[in-house]
Order: structure tokens, then C-alpha cells, then sequence
């Protein structure tokens, strides 16, 4: 018998799944969102404002909306002047991201 668990059986079968990679996608941007409205201090309601759009709207974004789209991703990013980046690699190769910032949260005086 197999050590993996129950769910990671399940887990393997979606694995090569369009759907489920598109979701998980949506979740890590979702994710990166969050954090970053965390490091801003930034609400939900100010990253409305910014937007154009209602708070309601940004709670449904934050919670990932299935028809997010790439123009939609760009727009929360910039919202939070960000940079949104798409990468691509081969299947099974790690990527490794470096990001070299200047002034602001993420400098290096802060991160000493």
C-alpha cells in the first residue's frame, strides 16, 4: 500500500487538469493580493477606490473569482504598485526569482 494519503491520491489525478490549475493560479495571485495589501496596510476599501469599483466587488475578486482575468490581475497589481509578472519553464524545473527592489517597503535598509 501506497504511503500517500487519501487526498493526495485525489490530488495527483488533477494535476495535468486545466480547470484545476487555472483555480490553483487564481488562488496563488489571490494569495500574493492578500500579502500584499497586508504589507501596505492597505483595505479593502482603498484598493476599491483605486479600482473604481465597489468594496463588494474587490471581496469578490479576494475571493477568488473564477472569471478573473489577466486584464483584471494587471489592474489590481498596478492598484498596489506592483509589477505582475507571467512566467513559463519546462514541467518539473524549479523556478527561482530574484527581485531587487529600491526605495520603498522592500528596501534594503528594512530588510537588514
Amino acid at each position: 500500500m501506497s504511503n500517500q494519503t487519501w487526498f493526495q491520491q485525489k490530488l495527483e489525478k488533477f494535476a495535468d487538469d486545466p480547470e484545476y490549475l487555472t483555480e490553483k493560479k487564481i488562488l496563488d495571485f489571490t494569495e500574493a493580493v492578500i500579502r500584499e495589501m497586508a504589507n501596505q496596510k492597505m483595505t479593502r476599501t482603498v484598493l476599491a477606490e483605486k479600482l473604481s469599483v465597489s468594496k463588494a466587488m474587490v471581496t469578490k475578486l479576494l475571493r477568488g473569482n473564477p472569471n478573473m482575468t489577466l486584464r483584471t490581475m494587471v489592474s489590481i497589481s498596478h492598484a498596489l504598485d506592483c509589477e505582475l509578472t507571467v512566467d513559463m519553464h519546462p514541467m518539473g524545473a524549479r523556478s527561482v526569482r530574484y527581485i531587487v527592489a529600491g526605495a520603498g517597503p522592500y528596501s534594503q535598509e528594512e530588510v537588514s
